[in-house]
């Protein structure tokens, strides 16, 4: 009798221990909800649609644009923006924020670094955690940015020049080039609106007889577009189809 009691006692304690182990290896999964951004180890799953990218990983609807390119010595600087359907909101590419807690990369990912070590990279993508204010791309740029993380310069992270420097103030950024410390001029001029967001975007190298001519805003990018279809219809084809293709045009300007 005392062997089948004990023989169930142990047989109970052997039990209640496997469930206790599973238990402790079994962690609960996070959720895969949609989020923004295009994570690096995400960027198999992208799939084209017309206008943007469905990222098939991340449950998200990603629109991107370019506005304008310029030519520096830190290579092309450019204006882009990002929509990610999952928050229904637009990034600029000078939006980019980082606390020394979470970095907010230009696809509108959003990183936790807080463990991560400095000098080690953020998994999943390009970028390593340089220190409190400062992140890195493998290729060697450095972030830099101030109290408030938003963007305030960008350099060699072997050198603090040449860098582009993000000036504010109320309503309006620029972007300069900073060869050296003293000489530093615009390159891009951006009026902004009280959220924060651009109202046009400026080549701030023209003076300001010309800058209307190199402005890029929503209410006149549709005119270009169509002046710049009209323009290669007349180099690409022969002049009575040139002409047509103008009229066709013309009667399909907004």
């Amino acid at each position: 009798m005392n062997e089948l009691i004990d023989s169930i006692a142990g047989r109970i304690l052997a039990l209640a221990l496997a469930i206790g182990i599973a238990t402790l290896g079994c962690r609960p999964r996070p959720s895969l909800g949609p989020a923004d951004g295009a994570p690096e180890y995400q960027l198999a799953g992208m799939i084209a649609v017309p206008g943007g990218r469905v990222n098939a990983g991340g449950g998200n609807l990603m629109l991107e644009r370019l506005d304008m390119s310029i030519d520096t010595l830190l290579g092309t600087q450019e204006i882009r923006a990002v929509y990610n359907a999952n928050s229904g909101e637009w990034l600029w590419s000078f939006q980019v924020t980082y606390d020394g807690l979470t970095f907010l990369d230009p696809t509108g990912a959003a990183h936790d670094v807080c463990a991560i070590a400095d000098g080690a990279a953020i998994p999943g993508t390009v970028y390593v955690k340089g220190d409190a204010d400062t992140i890195e791309t493998k290729g060697g740029l450095a972030f830099h940015f101030d109290a408030s993380g938003a963007l305030s310069y960008v350099s060699w992270k072997t050198a603090g020049y040449p860098r582009f420097q993000y000036t504010r103030a109320p309503g309006l950024l620029e972007i300069e080039q900073c060869p050296s410390p003293p000489s530093c001029l615009p390159f891009y001029s951006i009026p902004l609106n009280p959220s924060g967001d651009p109202l046009s975007v400026s080549d701030a190298r023209f003076t300001s007889a010309h800058r209307a001519c190199s402005t890029v805003s929503a209410a006149n990018m549709r005119n270009i577009t169509f002046k710049r279809i009209e323009r290669m219809a007349r180099k690409t084809a022969p002049a009575s189809e040139s002409s047509k293709a103008r009229r066709a045009m013309s009667s399909r300007r907004p």
